[in-house]
């Protein structure tokens, strides 16, 4: 709790004492797609506390970011592979601090968050990918332009510039940020350190969320931190259909990212910790490398897709390692406790900040996305589609981590004793919630989703 205490003399020379509470800022930050190890090896620089055995819910950006925001397992509220929107009858923390007088706001560089519905729930800001530079501000919107558009190819050129000349918009500022998309791709690391820089936050009650894709495929980073020929990248059914001939390259382009994304966030920390009282730092899940001959996260529970990095720091907060598991369902608790709003108290997750006791944890695949159909026919592993198209689980204990693969037979890292029968029992305290199939989507949202691999 932060109180402002001010002191006035009245004419009669008596003191008179106000005292307001000061809500602190809070401020999440999600690395998307940084693996642990490469965390360990390139963040060892961030103060506050680590929590070395940290797991996500999910494999993949979508179920993790519905417990990130909720508290809750992705099949309870229904957010799964087949279901991406964030429709569930759960408040989200945004929408709880929004209610507390927050100013929220979402700074994504991750489309998933923005081209289905239900995830700007509570943010009184989203700041979208093609909005993120400073300088793309009241510019055309080009990429809703050519989501909603039923032209390609030069037909969509000219429309798309007669367009963004009879709009509102400043032309020539939207031309330029329209050559900027088509030359330099993706927003990066830089374009929201740039925008924090120049966003004026509250003194207190900000909430801020950022997303920075720089580690995820296709691996791309700037020039100078590139050491091999980029972009590189294997999608889920490219990896399965072959063994990429130059894995290491792949390898290093990851390599090379994370490098990237590891300079740019010691500045952005730095920046944060001048507007925010608490910083917190996670990845939404890992990303394969070969392990398995898999790539990607597209496919199964393997520790190096859900055990993911989690720092939290700030006002009070002592550097130091906690090796007890947490997972993502715990950060929404842990703002409730920072900034004192009211949490449900059947959402699932622990204060961070207050001793941990030991317990279960579940991790969740729901199948394959119904877009990697199309994905497994262009590689002609099609046939492979069914075998990895199903729900299976993995569980976290104090011992270690088991899971579930494709093939039906349990994994298990550490000493947990009697691995199936924990998860199935763990597995019955959480409903599955009843979802509805999303699959028709507009060529603008497939292309996207093609970019990132998931189509």
């Amino acid at each position: 709790m932060f109180i402002q205490v001010e002191l006035k003399y009245t004419t009669y020379m008596f003191i008179h004492v106000t005292c307001s509470f000061m809500p602190p800022n809070v401020a999440i930050v999600v690395l998307d797609t940084l693996r642990k190890d490469y965390f360990q090896e390139y963040f060892s620089w961030l103060p506050g506390t680590l929590f070395t055995d940290a797991y996500s819910t999910s494999h993949w950006t979508i179920p993790a970011h519905a417990s990130l925001l909720t508290g809750f397992y992705p099949s309870e509220l229904g957010v799964t592979a087949r279901s991406p929107t964030l429709d569930c009858n759960v408040a989200t923390l945004p929408e709880l601090l929004q209610e507390s007088g927050y100013k929220t706001r979402m700074f994504t560089t991750n489309p998933q968050l923005v081209v289905w519905d239900g995830w700007s729930r509570g943010f009184d800001e989203v700041v979208p990918p093609s909005r993120v530079p400073p300088e793309a501000e009241n510019t055309f919107e080009w990429n809703r332009f050519k989501s909603e558009s039923s032209h390609d190819g030069f037909v969509l050129y000219v429309t798309s510039i007669l367009k963004c000349i009879q709009s509102d918009s400043p032309t020539l500022r939207s031309i330029q940020q329209g050559i900027r998309l088509v030359t330099n791709g993706p927003s990066r690391a830089s374009d929201v350190k740039r925008r924090i820089q120049q966003t004026e936050f509250n003194d207190g009650g900000e909430f801020l969320l950022v997303n920075l894709m720089d580690s995820h495929t296709p691996y791309d980073p700037p020039g100078e931190y590139a050491t091999v020929d980029t972009p590189q990248g294997v999608t889920v059914a490219e990896g399965l259909a072959s063994e990429p001939k130059y894995p290491d390259v792949i390898r290093q382009a990851y390599r090379d990212s994370v490098r990237y994304l590891a300079d740019e966030y010691r500045e952005i920390h730095g920046d944060l910790e001048q507007e925010f009282d608490y910083v917190i730092t996670l990845s939404d899940h890992g990303e394969l490398l070969g392990e398995d001959s898999w790539w990607n996260h597209g496919i199964g529970l393997r520790p190096e897709l859900c055990q993911v990095p989690l720092n939290v720091s700030g006002e009070g907060i002592r550097t130091d390692e906690v090796t007890t598991p947490v997972s993502l369902l715990d950060v929404p608790a842990t703002i409730a406790e920072i900034t004192g709003i009211e949490i449900g108290r059947d959402q699932r997750g622990v204060d961070l900040l207050s001793p941990l006791s030991e317990r279960k944890l579940l991790t969740e695949f729901h199948g394959l996305l119904p877009f990697h159909y199309n994905q497994f026919e262009r590689y002609g592993v099609v046939d492979r589609y069914d075998e990895f198209d199903q729900q299976y689980d993995g569980i976290v204990t104090k011992l270690g981590y088991a899971y579930r693969s494709p093939d039906g037979t349990m994994d298990v890292v550490g000493n947990i004793t009697d691995p199936e029968g924990n998860l199935n029992e763990l597995r019955d305290e959480v409903p599955r919630a009843k979802t509805e199939f999303t699959e028709d989507v507009s060529d603008g949202v497939e292309e996207r989703l093609r970019d990132l691999g998931y189509a």
